[in-house]
């Protein structure tokens, strides 16, 4: 392939959440260009963005409002102002550590969780849920 050829399409994956994967598939030499058109849009459209592996506090901390229940062990719903660290000492070593909390707004007022406590989260708006699914595809 040379100059600005087209790279053949070779397989189209659907998947349940509305997202495709297409595959391209040829053979390039060291002077061959290829444009892959991509539209930004679609990444930026989504709320959740998994690309650079973030953890789960890093995840919640830029989901600021979101609608979440929590089970700490038992269910709280609140929506969500926050994550902060907080420091622990181990007791065995007397070692400090630093441990994420996430600040929810309950009927009862701001509550903190250490989110090593929470055992599951869900969040309560389906379009929420549906861009978690569609960034676990990407």
């Amino acid at each position: 392939m040379s100059g600005n050829d087209v790279l053949p399409l070779a397989k189209i994956s659907i998947f349940s959440s509305g997202l495709a994967y297409y595959e391209h598939s040829g053979l390039l030499t060291d002077s061959s260009v290829i444009n892959l058109p991509f539209k930004a849009e679609t990444l930026r459209s989504l709320k959740i963005d998994l690309s650079e592996n973030p953890d789960m506090a890093a995840i919640l901390g830029k989901l600021r409002g979101a609608e979440v229940e929590a089970a700490v062990p038992s269910p709280v719903s609140g929506r969500i102002v926050g994550i902060e660290y907080r420091p622990r000492s181990v007791s065995s070593t007397g070692e400090q550590i630093v441990e994420p909390w996430i600040s929810l707004y309950t009927n009862q007022g701001i509550k903190m969780f250490s989110l090593v406590e929470i055992n599951t989260l869900h969040f309560k708006d389906p379009e929420l849920s549906g861009d978690l699914e569609r960034a676990m595809d990407l």
